[in-house]
């Protein structure tokens, strides 16, 4: 996935007043076989492309084209307008060989046809090609199909798209390329690779366009992304649902009470944004942050998506706790550093993680389940990845390029993998050997159960590490006390363990592990402590559970506890019945 097409924006823009062509109305017929018509010279052609290069056809001139089939290639090499009877029966068809129509002139209309086949081999090959240093054309109600670009633009200014139909199997349906100042709107864009494509292009203006079933519905290809689009309406739609598109903005919240319905959402050069708790479901682009920093995406769901979260060129951002199921790439990442993606959970996805270009960035508490690719790995280095749950994936990481060294542990603690095979011969819930995705990417701390992390009602995070299922977990500030149920986490385990890290600011004491009333099967409370953190481990005889970490503190006071509470009973009864109590 390169560079080149890095695919930001489904959303697009402005309803713009397209031009529409406007001739008085003429009644011409086929003359002897003769189909084309100049409605200014009443001459009368056998071919499209004989009336365009008849001497008599002068700029300004209309030419109205009889319904029927044209198996021709036409240049457009004069300021005409070219008009079909009816953009239904009125075909031109390339023969699934070079352009259908060529416009080398400024001040050109097509209108009213069908277009069809054009070859598919040279870059150029399209329905209709505008070429370079032409302006102010004007290409409307058309039906376009079955070619390699149907609209291409290169290097031209000024030129309307509006009305058309182009549909099924284009490489492209709409492709601005070095171009300027060009509108695009009111089109129906479907089943096609890619919808709109942007490459190098400065003010453009896309409004009320409809993309469906584009395997990308909007890419942008060079850099500087906030000059591409000029003017932006929320007019777009993408499966007809509505996009939309930010540039340069700071401090906007967006959530289900501000944008109920999203097709597609992206930021261009903006800072502090925040997405909160949306549902983004079949669309082929979900929310993507180009250029955009200090940014959260946090508890939303993207199902069904071609992408989930595409950062591209951003870089202090945070993708939290975010739902994502069956899309063809959850998180993209590209030319993107110092980001944090964290407990998000990523199921059934083509690909997890896709980091392209990407490095010092931050991968940890994410669950990744049944994907083709858990992380998938270009030309990236230095990111942290720890805490996360790989499991059932068909590979867990992918790694296309050698020589890129990421870090796959804190130090202390690495990621679960379902498929590690090591032994834990010392009892720490850590493997006793590394495990190795390549020379380069080595995580020497795999952890033997999966990650967990909880919250606690005063805001510190406990961790736990387990190969049981838990079923609930609980902290009781009053008493400083842990409390969880555990169950098997397969049918057939006989013995469970848990290794947790808990806060000295929530238990700073000797602890004690109670399970179901009895005594672990086997506890180490001197594991680890790093003057902020304790580690415990402890495992058991497996079955479903009550585990209950209290201090020892607390469990040495309770029969004084007790105690003092029968005292101060006994004294405020004997108050109460006491004939001096009452005067």
């Amino acid at each position: 996935m390169g560079r080149n097409f890095v695919f930001i924006l489904s959303l697009l823009v402005l309803s713009s007043c397209f031009l529409h062509m406007r001739f008085n109305p003429v009644e011409v017929k086929a003359v002897n076989g003769h189909p084309v018509h100049n409605l200014n010279t009443g001459i009368n052609y056998t071919t499209i492309q004989e009336a365009i290069d008849s001497p008599e056809t002068l700029a300004g001139h209309r030419i109205l084209v009889d319904a029927g089939t044209y198996y021709e290639h036409v240049i457009i090499h004069k300021s005409v307008s070219l008009i079909g009877e009816n953009r239904n029966t009125t075909i031109i068809d390339g023969s699934h060989s070079g352009t259908v129509i060529i416009i080398q002139a400024s001040y050109v209309n097509v209108t009213g046809f069908s277009i069809q086949e054009s070859g598919t081999i040279m870059h150029t090959e399209s329905g209709i090609y505008i070429t370079e240093g032409t302006t102010k054309n004007n290409v409307s109600n058309n039906i376009i199909t079955g070619s390699n670009f149907g609209i291409m633009v290169e290097e031209s200014s000024e030129n309307t798209i509006s009305g058309n139909d182009i549909v099924t199997n284009s490489a492209i349906g709409i492709y601005f390329k070095g171009s300027a100042r060009n509108n695009a709107s009111e089109n129906n864009v479907k089943n096609n690779l890619f919808g709109v494509a942007i490459e190098s292009s400065t003010n453009t203006t896309l409004s009320g366009n409809e993309m469906n079933n584009n395997n990308r519905n909007l890419v942008i290809v060079g850099l500087n992304l906030s000059h591409y689009l000029h003017s932006i309406d929320v007019s777009n739609l993408v499966n007809g649902k509505p996009v939309y598109y930010f540039v340069n903005e700071k401090n906007l919240v967006i959530t289900p009470a501000t944008h109920q319905e999203i097709g597609y959402l992206a930021f261009i050069n903006s800072s502090n944004i925040k997405v909160e708790g949306l549902t983004v479901t079949n669309n082929g682009q979900g929310v993507l942050l180009a250029y955009t920093n200090n940014s959260r995406l946090t508890n939303n769901s993207f199902t069904d998506n071609n992408f989930g979260i595409y950062l591209d060129s951003s870089y202090n951002n945070t993708v939290s706790l975010n739902g994502m199921t069956r899309n063809l790439y959850s998180v993209l990442h590209a030319f993107s550093s110092n980001n944090t993606i964290s407990s998000n959970n990523i199921t059934s996805s083509y690909c997890g993680v896709l980091l392209e270009t990407s490095f010092n960035n931050t991968l940890d508490m994410n669950d990744i389940y049944c994907t083709e690719i858990g992380i998938y790995l270009k030309s990236s280095s230095d990111n942290e990845f720890y805490h996360n749950n790989f499991v059932d994936n068909i590979e867990h990481v992918s790694i296309s390029t050698s020589g890129y060294s990421n870090i796959w542990d804190n130090g202390i603690e690495g990621n679960c993998w379902s498929d590690y095979t090591g032994l834990d011969s010392n009892h720490d819930g850590i493997g006793d050997s590394w495990h190795e995705t390549s020379s380069d990417n080595i995580d020497h701390y795999p952890l033997m159960g999966m990650f967990s992390s909880f919250n606690t009602s005063v805001g510190y995070h406990v961790n736990v590490i387990s190969n049981s299922t838990i079923n609930d977990f609980e902290y009781f500030e009053s008493n400083h006390t842990i409390k969880m149920h555990v169950s098997n986490m397969t049918a057939n385990q006989t013995f469970g363990f848990v290794r947790i890290c808990i806060p000295h600011a929530l238990m700073n004491d000797t602890y004690h592990v109670i399970i179901n009333d009895g005594e672990p099967y086997y506890v180490n409370y001197t594991l680890y402590d790093n003057e902020t953190h304790r580690w415990i481990y402890f495992s058991y005889q497996h079955s479903t559970l009550e585990i209950i970490i209290i201090s020892e503190l607390t469990t040495s006071l309770t029969p004084l506890i007790l105690l003092i509470t029968t005292l101060l009973t006994v004294i405020a009864y004997k108050k109460k019945h006491s004939p001096y109590s009452r005067v």
